[in-house]
C-alpha cells in the first residue's frame, strides 16, 4: 500500500499536520473535519485515517505513533499485524513497542521453534546510504559477545512487500522486562541492594563486550533491560548499533552517542577506547543511585561544555543515602582523563563493594557471597600498569577472542609486551596461558611446545596469586589436555572451585574432565551449574550437548543440540552436536542434513569426518572408507583429530586401524584421544585387546 504518488512532495507537510490534528477528534467530528478539508488533500487524508485505525486495532499492547504510521504509509511500507508470517519464517505474536530505529515485535520462529524479538528498520532509515551496513555490523559485533548480561542478536532478514520496498528487520533474543530508564522514569526508586545488583550485571556485560574488543558507544538506561530471573533481575545490555571495534593502536573514532551519557573524548570527537564506556557507566550509576544526572541542560551544546569544563557534584551531595564507596566509585568513572578511570566496569563495582572486613559479597550477575579467602584476594592491590600496557592488554584480549591462528599469535605477543614491563601482572599471565592452550588445542603450533608454555604461564599466575580461582582452573585445564598427566588435574579444579564455586569457565573445564573419566552424572551436573551462571554461553551449551551424548542420553542431547541451533544458527558446532545425536539415534537423513550446515558455516573437514562416520554407521562402508582415505593426509599433518579418524574406522569395522590411529595420536600428544575411552562410537572396541592396551597407556583401567 502506498499513497505517496497521490500528492506532490510539497503537500506532504500540509497532510502531515492535518492528519495529526484529525486523529485526535471523536469519530463524528473526524468525519466532519475530513469533509471540510482542502479537496486536494481529502482523499489522501481519508485513507491515512482508515489505515491508522486499522493499525491501532490489531496492536494488543499499544499503537504506533501517528507520525510513524504516516511515515510507513508515505513510504509504501506496512506495519506487521498479529499472525502475519514475515520472511516466510516468523509469525507475529504481538507488538511490543517502538523506538528510534523502528518497531519491536514478539514473533514465533516457525522454522526452529521458540520465540524471538524482531526489530524493524524504519523506512526512512532503511533508505539512507550505509544504514543496512550499520545493522549488519551491529549483528557481527553483537554475535562476538555471548554473555547473560548482553542481548543476543541472531540475523538480518528482508520481508518483501507488494508495491513497496522490502521491510528490513533483525531477529534477537526476546527479553521480557522493562528498560532501566522506564524503571527510573516510573518513579520506582531502586533500593540500594537492588541498584547494586543491577550495576553488577551491567558491569559484567560491559566487560564481556570489552573482552571481545567492542566499545558499546551508547550505554544508557534505555539500552538496559531488566529481566526477571528467580529472586533477582538480570540486567541485559542491548543495542550495539553505535558499537565500535578497537583497531590499530587500540582506539576507535568517536561516533554519536546520547549527549547526556557520552564521555568527554566523544564530545570532542577524539580517540575512543573502552574508557568511554566506563564514563557512560558512571553516568548511569549516578542516575540509579542519586536519582539524577551529573550534568543537565536542554541545549546539547551547553551540556557538552559542562562536561568538558565542570566537575560533577558528588552523588552524596544529591542524595545523602549514597554510600561513600559508591560515591567514590562513581566519581572515578566520571574522571575527564580516560587514563584515570577504572580499567573495567567490574573494577568500579569492586571499589564500591570493598567497604571493610564485614562486607562479604561482590558482584557477579548480582551480589554473590564469596569465601573469605576469595574476598581477601579481591582486596589485595594488583600491580598498577600504565596506559600503554593497558592498551596492549586490551589488544591482546581482542586478538585472543577471535581464536584464529594469526590472532592467537598476536595475542601472545601483546601479553608478552605487557609482562616485559609488568612481570607480576596476573591477568597478563592468565591471558598468555590461555593463548598458548588455544594454540595447542587447535594445532596452531607444535602441541607439546605450546602446552608446556601454557602450563608454565599458568603456574606463574598461581605463584603470584594463590587465591586466584581462574589461575588454578586454567592450570588444571592445561594439565587435563596433557595425555600423560591429565589424571593429575582434579585437585587443581577442586582448589579453583573452592575459591570461586560459581566460575562457569572452570566448571565447564572440570565437567569436560569428568566426562573423559566416565563420570557422566558429575560432568553434566558441573556444566549445568555453569549454565545457571551463564545460560546463553555457546561453549557451555555445546559442552552440555556433548556430555549428554557421551552419557548415551541421546534424546536430551538432541534437544540440547536443537536449542544450540536456536542460540546460534550460524555456528558449525551447533550442527556438529545435532549430527552426532541424530546419528546415534539412527536418524541418518537428519544427521546428514546437519552435516550440510556444518560445511555451509565453515568447517568442511569436520563435515567430512561426520559424513564418513554416518555413512559407515548406516552401512555404506565403502563410501566411508573413501572419505577416510582423503582425510588421512590431513590427519598426518595434525589438522584432523585422531579420535575423528579412528571413529570412522570403527564404523567400518576396521578395529585394528582404529586402535593404531589412537596410539599414534597418543604418541603425538593429541588430546582428542582421551575422548575415546567413553565415546559411544568406540563401544565396539571394548573387548579388543589392542584397545585395552591403549586404555592402559592413557592411565585408565582396561575392560
Amino acid at each position: 500500500m502506498t499513497i505517496q504518488t497521490l500528492l506532490p512532495p510539497e503537500r506532504w507537510a500540509d497532510l502531515r499536520s492535518l492528519f495529526g490534528s484529525v486523529i485526535e477528534l471523536e469519530p463524528q467530528a473526524r468525519r466532519k473535519a475530513i469533509d471540510q478539508c482542502d479537496p486536494a488533500l481529502r482523499s489522501a487524508l481519508s485513507r491515512l485515517v482508515r489505515n491508522y485505525d486499522a493499525s491501532s486495532a490489531f496492536l494488543r499492547s499499544g499503537a504506533l505513533s501517528p507520525d510513524r504510521v504516516l511515515e510507513y504509509l508515505a513510504s509504501g511500507y506496512q506495519v506487521f499485524e498479529t499472525d502475519d508470517v514475515v520472511a516466510s519464517r516468523f509469525r507475529v505474536a504481538r507488538f511490543i513497542g517502538e523506538g528510534g530505529m523502528g518497531e519491536v515485535y514478539e514473533a514465533e520462529d516457525c522454522e526452529l521453534g521458540g520465540q524471538v524479538a524482531i526489530k524493524t528498520v524504519r523506512p526512512e532509515l532503511a533508505a539512507e546510504a550505509g544504514m543496512i551496513e550499520r545493522f549488519k555490523r551491529e549483528i557481527q559485533l553483537a554475535r562476538r559477545v555471548t554473555h547473560p548480561n548482553v542481548c543476543r542478536v541472531f540475523d538480518l532478514f528482508r520481508h518483501p512487500v507488494s508495491g513497496g520496498p522490502d521491510i528490513v528487520f533483525l531477529t534477537m533474543e526476546l527479553l521480557a522486562g522493562e528498560t532501566l530508564s522506564e524503571r527510573i522514569r516510573n518513579g520506582n526508586r531502586l533500593i540500594k541492594r537492588e541498584a547494586a545488583g543491577i550495576a553488577a550485571g551491567i558491569a559484567n556485560g560491559l566487560d564481556a563486550a570489552h573482552a571481545a574488543g567492542i566499545v558499546h558507544g551508547d550505554l544508557k538506561p534505555g539500552n538496559v533491560i531488566l529481566v526477571a530471573r528467580d529472586e533477582q533481575e538480570r540486567a541485559v545490555i542491548t543495542d550495539f548499533g553505535l558499537a565500535m571495534e578497537l583497531v590499530g593502536a587500540g582506539y576507535a573514532t568517536a561516533a554519536g552517542g546520547t549527549p547526556a551519557y557520552v564521555a568527554p573524548e566523544q564530545v570532542e570527537g577524539g580517540q575512543v577506547t573502552f574508557a568511554a564506556d566506563i564514563y557512560s557507566f558512571g553516568v548511569l550509576l549516578y542516575e540509579i543511585f542519586a536519582g539524577a544526572l551529573p550534568f543537565q541542560h536542554a541545549d546539547p551544546a551547553e551540556l557538552a561544555r559542562l562536561r568538558l569544563t565542570k566537575i560533577p557534584a558528588a552523588p552524596r551531595a544529591v542524595d545523602a543515602g549514597v554510600s561513600k564507596n559508591w560515591d567514590r566509585a562513581i566519581l572515578a568513572c566520571l574522571e575527564r582523563d580516560p587514563a584515570k578511570r577504572p580499567r573495567t566496569a567490574t573494577a568500579c563495582v569492586r571499589m564500591a563493594q570493598e567497604a571493610g572486613p564485614s562486607r562479604r559479597y561482590f558482584a557477579a550477575a548480582g551480589i554473590l557471597s564469596v569465601a573469605a579467602a576469595g574476598y581477601a584476594a579481591l582486596r589485595r592491590e594488583r600491580p598498577a600498569i600504565d596506559s600503554d600496557s593497558s592498551a596492549h592488554m586490551q589488544r591482546a584480549n581482542l586478538f585472543l577472542g577471535r581464536r584464529t591462528a594469526g590472532d592467537v599469535q598476536n595475542a601472545i605477543s601483546e601479553y608478552q609486551h605487557v609482562l616485559k614491563n609488568n612481570p607480576r601482572y596476573v591477568p597478563a599471565w592468565l591471558g598468555l596461558a590461555e593463548s598458548y592452550s588455544v594454540s595447542a588445542n587447535f594445532h596452531f603450533s607444535d602441541f607439546r611446545t605450546s602446552l608446556e608454555a601454557a602450563i608454565q604461564a599458568a603456574e606463574t599466575a598461581v605463584r603470584l596469586d594463590t587465591h586466584s580461582a581462574r589461575a588454578y582452573g586454567l592450570l588444571a585445564y592445561c594439565t587435563s589436555i596433557d595425555v600423560r598427566r591429565w589424571l593429575t588435574c582434579e585437585p587443581g579444579f577442586r582448589r579453583a572451585l573452592t575459591l570461586d564455586p560459581r566460575d562457569p569457565q572452570v566448571r565447564m573445564w572440570y565437567g569436560s574432565y569428568l566426562g573423559k573419566c566416565g563420570r557422566s552424572d558429575e560432568a553434566i551436573a558441573s556444566v549445568q551449574a555453569a549454565l545457571r551462571e551463564d545460560p546463553t554461553s555457546l561453549s557451555l551449551n555445546q559442552q552440555l550437548a556433548w556430555e549428554f551424548y557421551r552419557a548415551r542420553r541421546m534424546d536430551e542431547s538432541v534437544r540440547q543440540a536443537e536449542d544450540l541451533i536456536t542460540l546460534q544458527p550460524r555456528d558449525p558446532m551447533s550442527y556438529i552436536a545435532a549430527a552426532r545425536a541424530y546419528e546415534w539415534k539412527g536418524e541418518f537423513e537428519k544427521a546428514l542434513a546437519a552435516v550440510v550446515e556444518i560445511e555451509r558455516y565453515g568447517d568442511p573437514l569436520a563435515s567430512e569426518c561426520l559424513r564418513a562416520s554416518i555413512e559407515g554407521r548406516r552401512g555404506n562402508a565403502e563410501l566411508a572408507r573413501g572419505i577416510a582415505s582423503k582425510l588421512r593426509p590431513e590427519w598426518e599433518k595434525g589438522v584432523v583429530e585422531s579420535v575423528l579418524l579412528a571413529e570412522i574406522y570403527c564404523q567400518t569395522h576396521d578395529n585394528e586401524r582404529a586402535v593404531e590411529t589412537l596410539n599414534a595420536g597418543f604418541d603425538r600428544s593429541d588430546p582428542s584421544v582421551l575422548k575415546a575411552a567413553h565415546h559411544p562410537s568406540f563401544e565396539v572396541l571394548k573387548s579388543d585387546r589392542g584397545f585395552q592396551k591403549f586404555l592402559s597407556r592413557i592411565g585408565l583401567p582396561a575392560g
